[in-house]
């Protein structure tokens, strides 16, 4: 239950061999303190987004301590000492529950983890334009935004991110993939993984380099992507791509000189969508595999990332940060990211709960604005509930949810909004280190 995986996962901070890999200073919550390793972590991944002295007085009653709520410089100053790696580890441990536990979602025996990435609006400040970046066509404003991207693999059936990462603006996001694929193979420990990109990915060496690594992928690329598509026959054929030395001379990761003139063997899948437009996809997966008529609705499983990213920033204001410092933007990044996969956990487990009652006359599926705020209201308190209390306060939370359910009505479409915005959290003062 995903309950007692959040209680497992979070009582990692209680081990002093946890505790020196995470700590910047040794020296640091040696003593009795106020609060806690253990309280500063749960207090960032609550962060309701408020002043951070309000939402120290909320844990401190949470707590049943509030005659001694620390000042938001003391909270600051203890903080620093934490590194943001803290929310990394936690997530691996999660992680590694819910797969050992064996109750997932597969497609054919398959993870299906979706790869995109996204651009993450941080504080505006001149130390962190410099390790970040600033957003592209403002170099020439007297104080362009700064700007920061992120990458994640994510579980496309299971809602869950597996692993992500926060770093320099408009790095190409292949890089991510390639840096932390090894990372990704031993996270998951054996399992069969499917990887699914959207256009840009696609690329000579990335071919090579999956394959090598024993992983199935499935592009979505441009019918100019390769010559050799052109010359396709069928909607559903193997195509062999030769590997030119003018493809080698863009690789960056392998030896170039080991494979020019050889060649790639792949399989090119046409689909039509329901504007009309052809899309090609190309994978590794053969027919027995996966059948031509699958493909399709296996692609679009990929959108799941998308919307994770839309849940990210809009629902838990993954861009409304608070810090002034690299390792303080990504404490809250990757705070950020642990808090999903609690969310997405408790919305699984209770949409599973809600599709077996066959009495209602639609299908009804949990409100993830409601989620959100019922969580963090209730998160310290389920969290910090000794075993007794544990199924009252679960129970009530399970009953405040179901209150705004939202009704899954047949053949409902939103249109993607592709218009561009403004910065959503251009004034934040909540911190100031």
């Amino acid at each position: 239950m995903y309950h007692s995986r959040m209680k497992k996962v979070l009582e990692k901070l209680k081990e002093e061999d946890f505790k020196k890999k995470v700590l910047l200073k040794e020296s640091a919550f040696s003593r009795k303190q106020n609060m806690t390793f253990e309280d500063m972590v749960k207090f960032m991944i609550r962060d309701n987004k408020k002043s951070t002295s309000n939402e120290l007085i909320d844990y401190f009653k949470l707590t049943n301590n509030i005659e001694n709520t620390i000042s938001k410089q003391a909270y600051s100053e203890q903080r620093q000492n934490i590194s943001y790696e803290v929310f990394n580890l936690l997530n691996e441990e999660f992680v590694e529950d819910f797969y050992n536990e064996g109750n997932y979602k597969s497609f054919h025996g398959y993870i299906i983890i979706g790869v995109d990435g996204t651009n993450v609006e941080i504080p505006n400040n001149s130390k962190l334009k410099e390790i970040f970046g600033i957003a592209k066509g403002n170099k020439n404003s007297k104080n362009p935004p700064a700007k920061a991207s992120a990458s994640g693999f994510y579980d496309c059936l299971n809602n869950i991110m597996l692993f992500s990462e926060i770093y320099k603006y408009n790095e190409d996001e292949k890089y991510f993939l390639i840096n932390n694929i090894d990372r990704l193979i031993e996270l998951m420990n054996g399992k069969k993984l499917l990887l699914i990109f959207d256009r840009g990915y696609v690329c000579t060496e990335l071919l090579i380099l999956l394959s090598q690594k024993g992983i199935k992928y499935v592009f979505r690329c441009p019918n100019n992507t390769f010559n050799e598509i052109k010359n396709v026959k069928s909607n559903d054929e193997i195509i062999n791509i030769l590997v030119t030395k003018s493809k080698t001379n863009k690789f960056k990761f392998l030896n170039s000189q080991e494979y020019v003139n050889t060649e790639i063997q792949t399989r090119l899948v046409s689909i039509t969508l329901d504007t009309g437009e052809i899309e090609y996809l190309m994978t590794n997966l053969d027919e027995k595999e996966i059948k031509y008529d699958e493909m399709k609705d296996l692609y679009f499983k990929r959108w799941n990332i998308e919307k994770s990213f839309e849940i990210l920033k809009n629902k838990l204001q993954i861009e409304n940060i608070g810090a002034r410092t690299e390792n303080g933007v990504k404490q809250e990044f990757y705070a950020c990211i642990l808090l999903y996969n609690f969310l997405e956990d408790i919305k699984n487990q209770m949409n599973n709960d809600l599709s077996n009652n066959k009495d209602n006359k639609y299908q009804y599926k949990i409100n993830m604005n409601t989620l959100v705020g019922t969580l963090k209201t209730n998160l310290i308190e389920i969290i910090n509930s000794n075993s007794e209390k544990l199924d009252e306060k679960i129970d009530n939370l399970y009953n405040q949810i179901k209150r705004n359910l939202i009704a899954i009505k047949p053949n409902r479409k939103n249109p993607r909004n592709k218009s561009r915005t403004s910065n959503k959290h251009r004034i934040n003062h909540r911190n100031s280190f």
